[in-house]
This record gives C-alpha cells, sequence and structure tokens, in this order.
C-alpha cells in the first residue's frame, strides 16, 4: 500500500506533512543516539507517509495495518531490524520525496518494507 500511494503522497503531499515525516524522523534519531527502542517513531513516520496521500480511505487502511504491526512488534518481530538501518532508509525516502523522485522513493520504500518481510518470515521460522 504505501509503495503505490507514493505517486499520492509526491502529488499532495504540503508542508506540514513534510515537517511530520521530519518529526518522526528526527525522534527517531535521538533514540537511535541513546540505543533506546524506536519501534513508536518507525509506525509515526508510515503513518505520516500515509496520511500525506490526503487520501481518508488509505488513511484507515493504514491504521488497520499498523494495528497489524503493532501486534508483530510486540511479539519481537521488529527487534531483528536494525533501527540505524531502518532510521537510514526512512531518511532516503523522505529525501526521494522532497525531490518528487517518485521511481527512487518507490524502489527505496520497497527494499524498506521487504526487510520487514524477511525478517519476520526468518522469525517465523526460528520459531517453529
Amino acid at each position: 500500500i504505501e509503495t503505490g500511494a507514493i505517486d499520492l503522497v509526491a502529488a499532495r503531499a504540503d508542508k506540514n506533512d513534510f515537517e511530520a515525516m521530519e518529526k518522526a524522523i528526527e525522534s527517531m534519531a535521538l533514540k537511535v543516539e541513546r540505543a533506546e527502542s524506536c519501534v513508536l517513531e518507525d509506525l509515526e513516520f508510515h503513518q505520516a507517509l500515509v496520511h500525506s496521500t490526503h487520501n481518508p480511505v488509505l488513511s484507515q487502511f493504514s491504521l488497520t495495518l499498523q494495528e497489524f504491526f503493532e501486534i508483530s512488534i510486540s511479539e519481537g518481530l521488529h527487534a531483528t531490524v536494525s533501527s540505524p538501518t531502518v532510521l537510514n532508509e526512512h531518511r532516503q525516502i523522505y529525501q526521494a520525496l522532497r525531490e518528487k523522485n517518485v521511481t527512487r522513493c518507490k524502489a527505496l520504500m520497497d527494499m524498506h518494507l521487504r526487510r520487514y518481510y524477511f525478517a519476520q518470515f526468518q522469525e517465523g521460522e526460528r520459531t517453529q
């Protein structure tokens, strides 16, 4: 969903939307610097990104997906992805959006989300 929403974000994101994404990135950077969990800041970034589509249906669907991720996180699946790596990927995604480089942003988002998918898949194999 997020990868598909990139076109809308690039076309519709305004100053407030970019500020919300920046805030999430800055909060995440502080947590990474202190070696603290930054799960909430990670989710905040993704919510800000989808909210930037200014599409209420996508925003609501994203909230539903966020509940799924919160369950995954509570089960420890997020821990297999390095916080500095996630922070760096968020920064790259944000920069590509600021530059309205949709192709690059989609590629970055796809790589970013695949990392979570594979981390969860690998974690599932370890628990079986």
